[in-house]
């Protein structure tokens, strides 16, 4: 625990200190804050934490909603003082029904309760090596993935009708198809399926981003709804029936 307390407190203080700065200091800061994340759990003896999985999967999941909860900040900061029009109000609803699809894909059909069913039932070395690889590892690809989609929802926000630039839209694209990614990957080491749709929806946002940059933020948007309602329609119809296990 000390190991643990003692390495987060230097992250901390270089996560902080970055944050007063500028320039190559900051980013020296937050690389070496981001690359002790990595040594941390293999100078802190893993085998010898007794992990609750109820609480520790609980609690990575209450962190996931913390993100979703910046995407939807995310959208009112992009309106501001806009005057409301039918553009602007469907392309925050559809921003938000965005925010609805993430959090079906991390907590829909109870998959969070599976993964805690899941990691109980490991052997204690087991569990804490997938407490890191899975949650504290596998979950930064999840968070990168909503805050770089609330930063290209704040501008597809701001001006819904026009199109948006390059990097604005690949945020939007970029933050979902990772987020995507990521989530199957979880979902595939709890052996919880189907997993290709996800990895085709995946794909299917990121062709997204030429609708931002040419046509408008609204048609991105529209079309990543699209996709997601598509997934997760085709994987409801995959779904067995009551009374069988997901894994068969």
């Amino acid at each position: 625990m000390l190991r643990m307390g003692a390495s987060n407190l230097v992250v901390g203080t270089l996560v902080v200190t970055g944050g007063y700065l500028a320039g190559t200091a900051q980013l020296v800061c937050w690389a070496v804050a981001f690359a002790m994340q990595f040594i941390t759990p293999r100078v802190a003896r893993l085998p010898e934490f007794r992990l609750r999985a109820d609480h520790f999967v609980e609690r990575h999941g209450l962190i996931v909603i913390i993100a979703f909860g910046e995407s939807v900040i995310a959208v009112g900061a992009g309106a501001g003082a806009a005057e409301l029009g039918p553009a602007l109000i469907a392309v925050a609803l559809l921003c938000l029904t965005v925010c609805v699809g993430l959090w079906w894909a991390y907590f829909g059909y109870d998959d969070d309760a599976h993964a805690e069913h899941h990691m109980a039932a490991l052997p204690s070395a087991e569990r804490n090596r997938a407490a890191v690889t899975v949650y504290y590892l596998g979950h930064f690809a999840l968070l990168l993935g909503v805050l770089l989609f609330a930063a290209g929802v704040k501008s597809a926000v701001a001006h819904p009708g026009a199109a948006t630039t390059l990097p604005q839209a690949v945020a939007l694209a970029g933050g979902i198809t990772l987020y995507l990614a990521a989530n199957t990957a979880v979902r595939r080491f709890f052996g919880l399926r189907p997993q290709l749709p996800r990895l085709v929806g995946a794909a299917a946002v990121a062709v997204t981003v030429p609708l931002g940059t040419g046509v408008s933020a609204l048609a991105q948007v529209g079309a990543v709804v699209a996709v997601l309602a598509a997934v997760f329609g085709y994987e409801s119809g995959c779904r067995p029936p009551v009374g069988h296990s997901r894994h068969d």
